[in-house]
């Protein structure tokens, strides 16, 4: 059983370094991208250690090697029950659907930002103005908040960016509402809600689909009105990393008390 389980960790470990080798060479410097080398070296060689340890059996080598390796599988399976878990809380929101009198009924919606180009939006952010451009089509009395503020890459703030593109496509301005003020997720959401002008009972939450879930797991803590979600599609070969970096941003935050999972 040993073995298969290092056989197991040995394939994981190497498609995470590979995962990690062929992004960084298509899609260049992404951010924490690292996670993915660290994980496939830690796997290959919790399963080179298993290997030392029978070619040293009876040794006190050994003993040290298993209660090691203990420890790590004991992580190990905490880590995998809770990225599972948190997996299904994505997918959740990835899916999620509202009929058209949910939608028709949402007076505002947040827009969030993501990185910006020197004045240009990235494919992130390009799905989430094309399915915030929808909704605003649809619902022809609705308002919504840019999000976002200057990237390191970016001329302008990504609420700007976001503006901007709304109106090319034929959005009214006066209909737009700009934040360019925050940095997180967090700050988007508490700046974006002092800015509306009016009452409302429904809110909407426009971002990417990985991204749903946690966003409105935040905003229903500083709102009483009804919050919905409205995935945008977007990802491609990143959407493990995007997946995997939003479970340990999710991790850390609810180990910090920064929001409740039974809100």
């Amino acid at each position: 059983m040993r073995n298969i389980f290092n056989i197991i960790e040995n394939i994981l470990g190497s498609l995470c370094v590979i995962y990690y080798i062929l992004v960084r060479i298509f899609c260049g410097d992404i951010v924490s991208l690292w996670i993915w080398l660290v994980i496939g070296i830690a796997l290959l060689l919790k399963s080179t250690a298993c290997i030392l340890a029978r070619e040293y059996a009876g040794t006190g080598i050994k003993k040290v090697v298993k209660l090691l390796s203990d420890i790590y599988d004991a992580a190990f399976g905490l880590f995998l029950a809770s990225f599972i878990c948190f997996l299904v809380f994505v997918i959740s929101g990835m899916t999620e659907k509202h009929t058209d009198i949910q939608l028709e009924g949402c007076d505002v919606c947040l827009i969030l930002g993501a990185a910006v180009y020197d004045e240009t939006p990235s494919p992130i952010l390009e799905k989430r103005i094309d399915t915030a451009y929808k909704f605003l089509k649809e619902n022809e009395n609705a308002f919504a908040v840019c999000t976002g503020g200057i990237g390191s890459k970016a001329s302008v703030s990504e609420a700007e960016c976001i503006k901007r593109e709304l109106v090319k496509k034929g959005i009214s301005s006066d209909r737009l509402i700009i934040e360019d003020k925050s940095g997180t997720t967090a700050e988007n959401m508490r700046f974006s809600l002092k800015l509306i002008p009016f009452e409302y009972d429904t809110i909407a939450v426009i971002t990417s689909g990985f991204h749903v879930s946690r966003a409105k797991l935040i905003l229903s803590g500083l709102t009483n009105a009804h919050v919905i979600g409205i995935p945008s599609p977007g990802g491609g070969a990143l959407l493990p990393h995007y997946i995997f970096r939003e479970y340990v941003v999710f991790a850390v935050d609810v180990i910090c008390g920064r929001y409740s999972l039974f809100v």
